[in-house]
């Protein structure tokens, strides 16, 4: 029997990202995962790299995306909690929320209600 431990569940999501980096730069991702409390993306390696050249650890960075179905944008900062090298230029990483900005966190959690 497998029983779900996790405080918020993840739910298979198929969305593109933008990643907008401490420097400015952009990349983009791709979400497979979302709950209320984090996210899991698929990127590249120069996308890890770029993260990692951070000088705090753990590494954060600003996420813009939309939810399937919404055209609105979800702006959040993010923390990276998690790095799974898939392949050579296949990552996936796993990121915390930190902070919402306009209402995101509700999109996100009425998103996720209603998914359920």
């Amino acid at each position: 029997m497998n029983t779900e431990r996790r405080l918020f569940p993840r739910k298979p999501v198929n969305v593109p990202v933008q990643v907008i980096l401490p420097d400015g730069a952009e990349a983009q991702a791709h979400m497979d995962t979302l709950s209320k409390n984090g996210t899991q993306l698929s990127c590249n390696r120069e996308l890890v790299l770029s993260l990692l050249e951070q000088n705090d650890y753990p590494p954060t960075c600003q996420l813009t995306f939309s939810l399937p179905g919404d055209k609105a944008a979800i702006d959040v900062e993010i923390r990276m909690v998690v790095n799974r090298r898939i392949a050579a230029d296949h990552h996936s990483l796993g990121f915390s929320f930190v902070s919402f900005k306009d209402g995101g966190e509700v999109a996100v959690s009425n998103y996720l209600d209603i998914a359920w």
